[in-house]
């Protein structure tokens, strides 16, 4: 799914701190 990965890329970088976290 192509949304997913839009989504992944938008929350890394509205929200950098919780991918360090491991949010993925």
């Amino acid at each position: 799914m192509a949304a997913a990965q839009r989504q992944r890329r938008l929350l890394r970088s509205a929200r950098p701190a919780l991918n360090e976290r491991g949010w993925e």
